[in-house]
């Protein structure tokens, strides 16, 4: 009981942190956009290769800011840049395998990837970036929520017991049918101004992208022989244990709003 009630104290704190800069926009989801490119480039650089972190943090840090933040013509040229940087470290420093190395930079990529879309949410006019930003936060989030809570009551059948051993079929039906439901309800009250078809069809998608997303870094996890990314917030693990499914969902989310006709 305890434990589980200073997990629901550290989770209120992540909310505290993180949800009013989303719904105040400007400097200061450039300023959580930066934090959450400074922890995570610290945790993939920990895992990484961990002789050199303070230059595996350095590289992934600005990879990631370049990626969420440079003009879109620029944007191959920086991944070319440090792809190139990354197969270069593997050539000349010691230890620094291979392996490491494409790790380091495709998990960078996907951070960064997700900075330059929820970036690009907050490009819009008005309060339009910070309503569309909960509708996502809910797809995901709700989704994961309800999995566990459909999963602890209901679950029998395995989804992935070689990714994930605790995760059920029942679980993920459920976060499926929770995540989809709360979502478009919310969309339905608070993002009138966005076509219905559009906004029935991201209900749909969004809450399979979470928990694809959140199976995959556990992946990751898995084959690295770790629990989690790192101990940076008590209770719940690393910054990319609480973002694995939301980075996905920003990024497939990003492209649907230009597909949508609603990001030029």
């Amino acid at each position: 009981m305890n434990t589980l009630i200073r997990k629901t104290s550290w989770a209120l704190v992540i909310i505290i942190i993180t949800i009013p800069p989303l719904l105040m926009g400007g400097y200061y989801v450039l300023a959580l956009e930066t934090l959450l490119a400074l922890a995570s480039a610290y945790e993939i650089a920990c895992l990484g290769n961990k002789n050199y972190v303070v230059l595996n943090i350095s590289v992934n840090f600005g990879f990631m800011l370049l990626m969420g933040m440079a003009p879109i013509s620029f944007r191959m040229m920086v991944i070319g840049g440090f792809l190139f940087l990354y197969f270069l470290f593997a050539l000349i420093i010691p230890n620094y395998t291979i392996e490491k190395s494409v790790y380091s930079f495709s998990m960078s990529l996907l951070v960064g990837l997700a900075i330059e879309a929820l970036h690009s949410i907050y490009t819009t006019s008005g309060t339009f970036g910070s309503r569309m930003m909960m509708f996502v936060i809910l797809a995901c989030y709700m989704c994961d929520s309800f999995a566990y809570i459909c999963g602890f009551f209901f679950g029998k059948h395995k989804l992935a017991p070689k990714i994930s051993p605790k995760k059920t079929w029942e679980g993920a039906i459920g976060g499926y049918i929770f995540g989809t439901t709360l979502s478009y309800v919310y969309a339905l009250f608070f993002l009138q101004d966005v076509k219905g078809w559009w906004l029935i069809l991201v209900a749909l998608i969004l809450p399979f992208v979470a928990q694809v997303g959140d199976l995959s870094l556990s992946n990751v996890k898995r084959h690295f022989g770790i629990k989690d990314f790192s101990h940076l917030i008590p209770y719940h693990g690393g910054v990319l244990d609480r973002i694995d499914s939301l980075v996905f969902c920003l990024m497939i989310m990003n492209g649907l709003l230009i597909a949508g006709g609603i990001l030029g």
